[in-house]
């Protein structure tokens, strides 16, 4: 402002930014980052004189001695004031440079990056095509691990063991580079497979264990069964059954709550029993076990019971094998001709083998108790009634669950009177 005779004059000056001359650069994090993150730095224009050039809006162009690298492109938006802030990705480590320069390519600069990789790769996901579940014992003991892991710079190699610990690290030594794994003859029993992975960098970071378990059972389960018998109600008995009966159901009517219980249930028990003794129904507990020790006390268990009977057509058949025998055996002893007898002898012979051989009894299937998956190595009991006595006898079959049938079938006999 100058005054003149009191008179004010103003002047007034407009500064423009002179010509673009170079840039610079201010980072948001540490001059060290990490293959696969994102950094943000902001790059200001200068012009010939040192000054901000405020009215810069670029475009700019970006390149880097990392050929991976996630570059920003510039759009000329979002200029403030001649600075604008960047964002980019490395995928390679060591000492990166990253070059900006103008459109035309005329003014240029530069900075570098320390790049480093100190994140673990991810925790492997094991599966299993042979034991695809951890739950289930399966009869294979030949099993096959694949897995797979991932890391920004990709998967070096891997280390892993096969033990009985859920709980065990594997060492920081290569066991092998491909994402697969066999093992053969593997004892019965649960097992659990541990895996880590290392990455391709520099200071190949080893990631977290991954543990798989798997359940192996190539055992054939054992089964039992014991002898045993019942017998038949007398006619006589349905009488005494009914009059105790009536007798508890009377005495049920007392006012005492423990006694009317008590005499209640004697009721009903003998009820049950007089309706057995009137259609003379025996009850026979058959006991049965089956044994395995690696499914989780847990099988799939059936019986047959079968009933004896006797077969006339063998019968008449082994008598005539008899009476054969007897008659060549006779003609052997009273005569003295040297050939017949050795004739009569080996006719004997063969009448004696068939009778022997034939079996005039034969078992027919009357039931088929089917438990499905049930308890075991525990002895159990069924209950079987019939009113028809004779020989009889069970048969008891089993299945565990990884498939394995049993080693041998359990037999025991019944005898109803």
């Amino acid at each position: 402002r100058a005054s003149s005779g009191g008179v004010s004059n103003i002047i007034k000056v407009t500064v423009s930014p002179a010509v673009l001359l170079s840039f610079d650069y201010e980072f948001y994090t540490a001059s060290q980052v990490n293959v696969g993150r994102s950094v943000n730095f902001s790059v200001r224009a200068f012009d010939t004189y040192g000054n901000l050039k405020t009215d810069y809006n670029g475009p700019l162009v970006f390149s880097s001695t990392d050929n991976k690298a996630a570059l920003p492109t510039d759009d000329r938006s979002r200029w403030i004031g001649g600075k604008k802030v960047f964002s980019t990705t490395f995928y390679s480590e060591s000492l990166q440079t990253v070059n900006v320069s103008d459109l035309a390519g005329e003014i240029n600069g530069s900075f570098n990056l320390n790049v480093v990789d100190t994140i673990a790769p991810s925790i492997p996901a094991v599966s299993s095509l042979t034991h695809p579940s951890n739950a289930t014992y399966y009869n294979n003991n030949n099993p096959i691990f694949t897995w797979s892991a991932a890391d920004t710079l990709g998967i070096y190699a891997y280390s892993y063991t096969l033990d009985k610990n859920a709980t065990t690290q594997p060492d920081l030594i290569v066991d092998g580079f491909a994402n697969s794994t066999s093992y053969s003859n593997i004892a019965n029993g649960t097992w659990y497979l541990h895996v880590r992975a290392a990455d391709n960098s520099v200071r190949k970071n080893w990631g977290s264990t991954s543990h798989f378990k798997i359940k192996i059972d190539t055992s054939k389960p054992k089964t039992y069964a014991k002898k045993t018998s019942a017998k038949r109600p007398s006619k006589k008995s349905v009488s005494k059954y009914l009059k105790l009966s009536k007798s508890y159901k009377i005495k049920a009517k007392t006012k005492n709550k423990k006694l009317r219980k008590r005499y209640k249930k004697l009721a009903k028990r003998y009820y049950r029993k007089y309706r057995l003794a009137l259609k003379q129904i025996a009850i026979v507990n058959l006991k049965w076990k089956v044994r395995d020790l690696y499914t989780g006390n847990k099988a799939i268990v059936r019986l047959l019971i079968q009933r004896r009977f006797k077969s006339k057509s063998r019968a008449k058949r082994k008598a005539r094998y008899k009476k054969l025998y007897e008659a060549y055996k006779k003609k052997y002893y009273n005569t003295r001709n040297l050939r017949l007898r050795k004739r009569y002898k080996k006719n004997a012979a063969k009448y004696k083998r068939a009778y022997k051989k034939i079996n005039i009894y034969y078992y027919k299937t009357i039931k088929r108790p089917r438990y499905g998956s049930t308890s075991i190595n525990s002895w159990r009991t069924y209950r079987f009634k019939t009113k028809k006595p004779g020989v009889y006898r069970y048969l008891v079959y089993a299945t565990d669950q990884a498939g394995n049938s049993q080693q041998s079938i359990a037999k025991a006999s019944i005898r109803i009177k």
